[in-house]
C-alpha cells in the first residue's frame, strides 16, 4: 500500500507539472523501498519484544518540529532555486517539503528514551541531509531534462492546482 500510495504522488506530480521532482521521488522512493527489503531480516531477530506506543509530542518539540521544517523548506527552496513569492508551482513542491519534513519532525519529537538535546541534534541533522540529498537528486534530474521542452519551466498556479493541493493537505 505504502509504494501505490507513492506512485499515486508521484503522478499528482506529473499532473500539477513537477516532472523532475516525479522522477526523483522515483529514484529516491526505490532506494528507500530496496533499504527497506535489504534490512527486513533484522526485523525478525526479535519478534517477541513488545511494541511500545509512541507517546505524544509536547509543544516545545512540536515547536521545534514545525521551525525546523520550515527551515528545511526554505534550505530546499535556496538550493533549487525555488520562489516562496510570488507562489507559483515551485511554491506548491516547497509545501510539499515543509509536510514531508514536519512528518521526520514528528516523529523524532516524539522519542522520550532520549534526551531533548538528542531530539533536536537528530531533528535537524536528519533533515539537513534529507533536504541535501532531495535537493541535490532534484538538481541532477533537472540537468538531466534540461533539453526537454516545458519539463522545468515552473507553472502558474490555477485554481485546480490549489483544490489539489488543498486536497492532499
Amino acid at each position: 500500500c505504502s509504494t501505490v500510495a507513492q506512485m499515486g504522488f508521484m503522478v499528482m506530480q506529473c499532473g500539477l507539472g513537477f516532472y523532475t521532482a516525479a522522477i526523483a521521488h522515483l529514484m529516491l522512493h526505490g532506494l528507500f523501498k530496496a533499504c527497506l527489503f535489504l534490512g527486513a531480516g533484522s526485523a525478525l531477530e526479535n519478534p517477541a519484544l513488545p511494541r511500545r506506543p509512541s507517546p505524544a509530542v509536547d509543544l516545545s518539540s512540536a515547536v521545534l518540529a514545525i521551525l525546523a521544517a520550515c527551515g528545511a523548506a526554505w534550505l530546499f527552496a535556496v538550493l533549487t532555486g525555488k520562489t516562496l513569492w510570488p507562489a507559483d508551482s515551485g511554491s506548491v513542491l516547497v509545501l510539499f517539503v515543509v509536510l514531508a519534513s514536519l512528518q521526520a519532525g514528528f516523529s523524532f519529537a516524539s522519542w522520550r528514551h532520549v534526551g531533548a538535546g538528542t531530539r533536536f541534534a537528530l531533528i535537524m541533522g536528519t533533515l539537513l541531509v534529507a533536504v541535501v540529498l532531495y535537493a541535490g537528486a532534484y538538481e541532477l534530474v533537472n540537468w538531466l531534462l534540461i533539453s526537454v521542452p516545458g519539463a522545468l519551466a515552473p507553472q502558474s498556479l490555477d485554481p485546480l492546482h490549489l483544490l489539489v493541493g488543498a486536497v492532499f493537505i
